[in-house]
């Protein structure tokens, strides 16, 4: 009789440690990718990535991890930079970006999901481009009107 209680209570506690090992939350401003032992889980109809949006969701537990990322617009606010202008003179730059992960699978294989590794990505890219135009550009043009034109190409 004692062995079959605590048979119950075991099962009992068994199901439920699964049932709260399957559920997840993903809040609003959030996206979350899955991953089936590691592996990128794609939709069986259209085999395009499975992204799970805001909402409470179920997992198979212990096999599927999620990644849940932060979707809403983001501020990377890079340090002043010295840049040179097409007539040699130095310009000291101060800027930041405003963005945000528009296409989750493309973010989780370029950066692995580490926010890091995408803030330095984007500061490396926009520091090239940045030092690209302002050395096709004279100091004048970059404190006039020209200066929408470039911000509209960066």
């Amino acid at each position: 009789m004692k062995a079959v209680k605590l048979m119950v209570l075991l099962g009992s506690m068994m199901l439920l440690l699964c049932l709260f090992a399957s559920l997840y939350t993903v809040t609003q401003g959030q996206h979350a990718i899955v991953l089936r032992l590691g592996r990128l889980v794609h939709e069986s109809s259209s085999g395009k990535l499975k992204v799970v949006g805001p909402g409470l969701h179920i997992k198979m537990p212990f096999v599927e991890n999620i990644r849940i990322f932060d979707t809403r617009l983001q501020t990377l606010d890079i340090k002043s930079s010295r840049i040179v202008t097409k007539e040699k003179k130095d310009v000291i730059v101060d800027y930041y970006v405003k963005w945000r992960i528009d296409n989750l699978a493309r973010y989780f294989t370029s950066t692995g999901g580490n926010q890091f590794k995408a803030d330095t990505l984007l500061e490396q890219q926009l520091n090239t481009s940045l030092r690209a135009e302002f050395g096709r550009r004279m100091i004048s043009d970059l404190v006039s009107g020209v200066r929408d034109d470039i911000m509209d190409i960066l």
